[in-house]
């Protein structure tokens, strides 16, 4: 046995007793009693290392009194299960299962300096893929193809190779290799890149609008070549185009537009002097004119603009929506049974983004009775009972609504006040005809609720303990916006039911006993809209948002029951203590129906002999004039014609019935 060989086994795997010279160095020469290869020998034959095969465990054991502990490598302990892989003692099992893999189960694919970092966990990396590793069968060989690109965005202009480091996924080392190389790969190519930063800094929520796919203004290859001045120019303009846009905010306006047209038409062949001279009278007559001070004096055509339509603009087609990669609709179902309430709905984080405007809250419901006996039985084709207008949206009492654990909606048990307010006074006629129907509206002419056509329809969706479906979309005021949810959040939504007294109408007839119907809650799902952005954008703005948070602009909702006692002629009270609101729509309603009360819709709503209603806002009285109603007499077209005035409908050829 060499030096070599007994330095090896000395370093990863014998350790003396403490109090006793090293055997090894005694065998080497340094210490003064010698040891024979044969008490060697001795020394390594009393070590075995056996597997548990009851437990899947390792067990080492030795029996030299030499032999104190046994130090393994940390790959080595690793591998075999050991916790302390330094201080193995005699007759220890191992503390977990063989891994003979050695933790390397995927490595990552790195390029430095050839992209843009992104995103990895917490940190920025230039990191390209992660590759699984499978198969451990040496000359096995494992050849995997990924379709879907990612994209992402090349740093340099030109680039004539492309070094590729594979490294760990624990801490980073080199992969090792049993046997052969890695070449570098060397590629010849073009970086037309998709670029993002200048539509989202011009255009915001609207960039799709003002982004054309491949028209980035980095790209080569493209116009005259060797073209003198020319071409000097159009390699400064795509040098200089990015600087100009960042010093914009510090420059004039127009003066940055003016010198963007020069270098543009320079890029299209112009003459320089031509166009200084040309594009520097433009600018210098705007500024003229944001100045007060107009180009041309006189009236008439002079200071009309020359225009032309659009049905001649036959040489541009129209733009090209590079902001969404794909989209589905998901399905969620509540986290706790539908007897128990309330009903809790949890989206929860993911890559994708979500359109909160295209969440729909799915139902079906069933109508059924309390015999004799208290237990519940079907309904009869003769039983006249119905469920309320829009049942869809108005059987929930409260609904609850938290992002990343903040809430950022609560209705204040009026969300079926809410939503009756924002469907009946904002949806047309044809709506509330057609696809309202989905949700359970159902538009009568008549102003009765116990009985007409609407009523009808909806009794007939429940005859017999039918089950009736529903899809409505969720009446929140952050889902009443176009802007999509970022990704990586977490939205817990909180769903509470009506009390069926609440829920139901059904008109007594005279001298009838009242009936007790039961209200059920069959199904209730929740589908979410999500969107896969393209990777560019992505990256864009996950960068963004490191350094600025977002914001959504919404209109706040807010509910308030106020109670007006009996026989009082005269009622004033305090709405809204912190913002002055942008519109208030005011409602009475008499407590039994607002309480609930199966004989009556609690959406019956009466004028109660009102004569005149004011706002003081800020010392302010609105309206200036007052009002002077007498509903009884049909006096109250001012009052009525303000109302449309004030969501929207007036001047408009449509009516909301």
């Amino acid at each position: 046995m060499d030096s070599n060989t007994i330095t090896t086994i000395r370093n990863y795997w014998l350790k003396p007793k403490e109090g006793k010279k090293d055997v090894f160095d005694i065998l080497l020469g340094k210490g003064k009693t010698p040891y024979t290869s044969t008490l060697l020998k001795q020394i390594i034959d009393s070590i075995s290392i056996n597997y548990l095969a009851d437990f899947k465990r390792f067990k080492l054991s030795f029996t030299h009194s030499s032999i104190k502990y046994v130090s393994f490598s940390p790959q080595l302990g690793y591998v075999l299960g050991f916790a302390n892989s330094q201080h193995v003692q005699n007759n220890e099992i191992a503390k977990y299962a063989y891994d003979l893999r050695g933790g390397f189960s995927s490595f990552a694919i790195y390029a430095k300096g050839l992209t843009e970092n992104m995103i990895v966990g917490n940190s920025l990396s230039s990191l390209l893929r992660i590759v699984s590793v499978s198969g451990a069968i040496p000359g096995e060989y494992h050849e995997k193809i990924y379709d879907s690109p990612i994209y992402v965005r090349v740093l340099p202009r030109e680039v004539n190779e492309i070094e590729v480091e594979l490294r760990t996924m624990d801490n980073g080392r080199l992969v090792p290799f049993a046997y052969g190389t890695i070449k570098m790969v060397h590629v010849q190519f073009d970086t037309n890149s998709v670029g993002y930063n200048f539509v989202l800094d011009q255009c915001g929520s609207g960039a799709e609008n003002y982004y054309f796919k491949g028209a980035s203004p980095y790209q080569r290859g493209y116009g005259q070549r060797g073209a003198g001045v020319g071409d000097v120019m159009r390699g400064l303009w795509r040098f200089f185009l990015p600087i100009l846009r960042k010093v914009g905010s510090t420059v004039s306006s127009e003066a940055l537009n003016t010198g963007q047209r020069v270098l543009e038409g320079v890029n299209q062949g112009q003459p320089i002097k031509e166009a200084f001279i040309s594009e520097g009278k433009r600018g210098i007559d705007t500024i003229l004119e944001k100045g007060g001070l107009p180009k041309q004096f006189g009236t008439g055509k002079k200071n009309s603009l020359d225009t032309i339509t659009n049905a001649v603009e036959i040489f541009q087609v129209p733009p090209t929506n590079v902001t969404i990669s794909s989209s589905k609709t998901f399905e969620i179902l509540p986290s706790n049974p539908l007897t128990d309430t309330p009903f809790h709905f949890k989206i929860h984080s993911s890559e994708n983004f979500i359109d909160l405007s295209k969440c729909y809250l799915f139902t079906e419901f069933r109508i059924r009775k309390e015999n004799a006996n208290g237990q519940p039985v079907n309904i009869t084709l003769d039983e006249n009972v119905a469920p309320i207008q829009m049942i869809g949206n108005t059987f929930i009492n409260n609904m609850r609504i938290s992002i990343n654990g903040r809430e950022i909606f609560n209705s204040n048990s009026l969300y079926a006040y809410k939503t009756y307010f924002s469907h009946e006074l904002s949806y047309s006629l044809g709506a509330k005809s057609s696809h309202l129907n989905s949700a359970g509206y159902y538009y009568d002419s008549g102003v009765s609720q116990e009985a007409g056509a609407s009523f009808n329809s909806r009794k007939n969706l429940f005859v017999n303990s039918r089950t009736a479906q529903f899809i409505s979309k969720l009446d929140a005021d952050l889902f009443n916006q176009p802007q999509y949810l970022v990704n990586h959040c977490e939205v817990d939504i909180e769903i509470l039911p009506n009390e069926p007294k609440f829920i139901l109408i059904a008109p007594l007839p005279v001298g009838a006993q009242p009936t007790r119907y039961i209200f059920e809650v069959i199904s209730c799902k929740l589908y979410v809209k999500k969107l896969d952005l393209m990777d560019g954008l992505a990256l864009d703005i996950a960068r963004r948002l490191d350094v600025k948070p977002a914001r959504y602009a919404i209109r706040k909702t807010m509910m308030k029951p106020l109670f007006i006692s009996q026989g009082r002629y005269e009622f004033h009270a305090n709405l809204f203590m912190d913002q002055i609101p942008r519109r208030i729509t005011l409602g009475l309603v008499a407590n039994s129906d607002y309480v609930g009360t199966q004989e009556r819709s609690p959406f019956n709503f009466q004028p109660f002999r009102v004569r005149e209603i004011s706002i003081i806002a800020n010392g302010r009285s609105y309206p200036q004039a007052p009002y002077d109603l007498d509903y009884g007499s049909n006096r109250y077209v001012r009052a009525f014609h303000d109302m449309n005035e004030a969501i929207g409908f007036m001047g408009l050829q449509r009516a909301m019935g």
